[in-house]
């Protein structure tokens, strides 16, 4: 994700701005939220942003609530807050209205996650896509299957979402990453992925 950022100067600009909201869509595990730190610490950029971990799983609150406590000495101030969310259920999704302020949505690995549930989940993402704010970003990035991009594709066209950015490539783990990092877990599970077949796409509502 970092090196995306890193790639695509529309995303990496909006971290120029003093203050910037992010949702992300089924970020309950971090790795939306991670990948932007680590953008942000190595380009040396410090705005205030808050992050909005929206997800199904509600056990990821907890894990969250105290983030910014645990990265005080960043030169750059963030917040973290949990909601509640299952893109599947309209009566679950319908009562959020502040995320859509949000300046940056991300959805990491999410649309495969929902794609078998994609006819209930289809009025959701097309709720989003209208109530975002005018000029928001979207950072979608997924397997490499025609399936989960020509749906999120069909999707931003008919909502206008400007698509600014398509690939379908291979990234490799950056040769900064450091697999020892993961202590006894490198032993207990299978050896880190170095390389990753991934489709992604960078929107914007117009």
């Amino acid at each position: 994700m970092c090196s995306i950022f890193e790639q695509n100067t529309v995303l990496g600009n909006l971290f120029d701005n003093q203050k910037v909201k992010v949702a992300c869509i089924g970020g309950g595990p971090g790795s939306d939220f991670l990948g932007i730190l680590k953008y942000l610490m190595t380009n040396k950029k410090s705005p205030t942003i808050k992050f909005q971990l929206c997800d199904r799983e509600k056990s990821w609150g907890e894990s969250w609530s105290d983030v910014e406590d645990k990265v005080e000495d960043l030169e750059f101030r963030i917040s973290t807050s949990y909601m509640p969310l299952d893109v599947t259920k309209r009566d679950d999704w319908e009562s959020h209205i502040k995320y859509f302020q949000s300046d940056l949505f991300t959805m990491i690995y999410f649309m495969s996650e929902v794609f078998s549930l994609r006819d209930s989940a289809e009025e959701y993402f097309a709720h989003l896509f209208n109530e975002a704010k005018i000029g928001s970003l979207f950072l979608f990035i997924d397997n490499n299957s025609s399936d989960f991009y020509n749906w999120l594709d069909e999707l931003a066209e008919n909502h206008k979402i400007d698509i600014l950015s398509s690939k379908e490539t291979y990234l490799k783990v950056p040769f900064d990453e450091e697999k020892s990092d993961l202590g006894q877990y490198l032993t207990k599970f299978s050896p880190p992925k170095l390389t990753a077949n991934v489709a992604y796409r960078i929107g914007r509502k117009v």
